[in-house]
């Protein structure tokens, strides 16, 4: 079998969600299947939102029963939902493998209902040390694949019945050091063949991961960036934030400065 990065791990099956439609693409030729086969996967999972490869009733069964031996549509179960009277719901979730590791996601609809934001992870805990910061608290157990992190808007979206406006990376983990999943996930979550969503609805937050911002200067990226100073002064950052160590709040503020004069 074919596993999720083509050739590291032959006893898994391939995630397809989370993929672009060029991965995708490739990952049919691999499998010896003309390319067009992958924007019709595309389609079927993020615009008809299939969970299934019954679903896709226009594939032939000898290609449902190829897809179902080398390839996944995991999908996240939900372990805990909360709700708050304001309409404000959380999600935990664990992968269907049943790892027993959990992640949030929330549901944050505005008063007036005009306003609908996911607030997703990008992470399994985190590394850094932030004082006021919850996720702080729990042994960082690694990166969410970027089909973890996709599933979390699909199933959001499917349990509330609604579409949001707005994503933004604040939950758990810091999405800088998961750069490359998190960039994959915002791509897919922008491409107008995807969920469609607009790049400045799209907010990736950091607490100060210089190199990162650097990265994303650089690659031009088109989504919204916010950074987390949360104290004016380096000890007092110091004090509540220990990435202060590694990045001082002046090269921050540099970098701060680069990100506005690309915008």
């Amino acid at each position: 079998m074919i596993s999720e990065n083509l050739g590291e791990n032959q006893t898994e099956k391939i995630p397809l969600k989370g993929r672009t439609l060029k991965e995708l693409s490739e990952i049919m030729i691999t499998l010896g299947e003309k390319p067009f086969r992958a924007k019709q996967i595309y389609h079927g999972l993020y615009v008809n939102r299939y969970e299934t490869w019954d679903q896709f009733t226009t594939f032939s069964k000898i290609f449902k029963e190829k897809l179902e031996e080398l390839c996944s549509l995991t999908h996240l179960q939900v372990v805990k939902q909360l709700k708050s009277v304001d309409g404000t719901q959380k999600f935990t979730f664990t992968s269907e493998s049943g790892n027993g590791k959990e992640f949030e996601a929330v549901w944050i609809p505005s008063g007036d209902g005009g306003r609908k934001t996911i607030c997703i992870s990008s992470q399994i805990g985190c590394t850094l040390n932030c004082k006021f910061c919850a996720t702080a608290k729990l042994e960082f157990q690694g990166n969410l694949k970027a089909h973890e992190i996709v599933d979390q808007i699909l199933q959001v979206e499917k349990i509330v019945g609604d579409k949001a406006t707005n994503v933004v990376f604040m939950g758990m983990g810091e999405p800088l050091h998961n750069y490359f999943n998190v960039i994959r996930a915002a791509s897919i979550f922008h491409d107008p063949d995807a969920l469609n969503l607009g790049a400045k609805r799209i907010t990736i937050s950091t607490s100060g991961v210089v190199n990162g911002i650097r990265r994303f200067i650089e690659n031009k990226e088109p989504y919204n960036f916010a950074i987390s100073l949360n104290h004016p002064d380096p000890k007092g950052r110091l004090q509540i934030m220990d990435i202060e160590e590694k990045f001082s709040l002046p090269e921050l503020l540099q970098a701060d400065q680069s990100i506005l004069r690309e915008s």
